[in-house]
């Protein structure tokens, strides 16, 4: 992300570390995440206040998409819908987009072309939003565990909403319209849903934010902390005495 500034890089990186406590900073690079009020920051959080930084001197572009990702069942569609109205951005579910390119149901193109075709369409539509300003993706369950995707998601933010699995059972028991799970009964869903989730929680981990999807929490009320959030630290920097900062370089 910074091999272009790589000087800017380490002097922003150094005025970071010295404007937030030391505590937030302290072994960064040695644990996969951590907490910062109600979001979990990955160990690639620090880039985005890096990068924040860079913006607030006009250094680099602004964030153009925010990609939410995350098991079926967890609340991106409906969670996106809300932030984007938040955002006052515009909305795509990619699920929607290959359903309308495709002319049929997801679940009658796995039958009719098999996984490995949906998959290449879905990571050609995804090529096509590179471009693609002040919107929010909804991607599909299994989007960000394809290795190819990240070429694309690391470019810009990734939410993870995390659901745990029993939730997810509990959402998508009675529903037949996933691919994934088929038609097999209710009692086997649950044990399939934990095993999908364990092949792809690695990929999911990878987003620069993880934000929890509970039941106890309505969408509304998680699409407006996400929009909160978004809102202050991502699309309007806070920089906190930067001239002591730069004095401090």
């Amino acid at each position: 992300m910074f091999a272009r500034f790589p000087p800017l890089a380490s002097s922003a990186r150094r005025c970071w570390r010295w404007c937030w406590p030391r505590r937030f900073w302290k072994n960064m690079a040695g644990i996969r995440w951590m907490k910062f009020g109600d979001v979990y920051l990955t160990s690639k959080a620090e880039n985005f206040f890096v990068a924040n930084y860079f913006r607030t001197f006009g250094l680099i572009g602004t964030v153009n998409k925010i990609f939410l990702l995350g098991f079926m069942g967890c609340g991106k569609s409906t969670i996106g819908r809300l932030l984007a109205t938040q955002l006052k951005w515009n909305f795509i579910d990619l699920d929607e987009q290959i359903v309308a390119q495709q002319q049929m149901p997801i679940e009658q193109i796995f039958i009719t072309h098999g996984e490995p075709y949906f998959r290449n369409v879905e990571l050609a539509l995804l090529e096509q939003m590179r471009g693609f300003e002040n919107v929010v993706i909804a991607l599909g369950g299994g989007t960000a565990a394809q290795e190819a995707a990240w070429a694309i998601l690391k470019q810009d933010v990734t939410i993870y909403l995390r659901c745990h699995p029993d939730e997810l059972f509990r959402r998508l028991k009675d529903d037949p319209h996933r691919p994934m799970l088929g038609h097999m009964p209710a009692t086997e869903r649950l044990q399939v849903i934990k095993n999908l989730l364990a092949l792809r929680e690695p990929f999911y981990s990878r987003a620069d934010f993880t934000v929890d999807s509970f039941a106890e929490h309505p969408p509304a009320e998680t699409a407006a902390f996400v929009a909160q959030f978004v809102g202050e630290y991502i699309l309007t920097p806070k920089i906190t005495e930067v001239a002591d900062c730069r004095r401090n370089q």
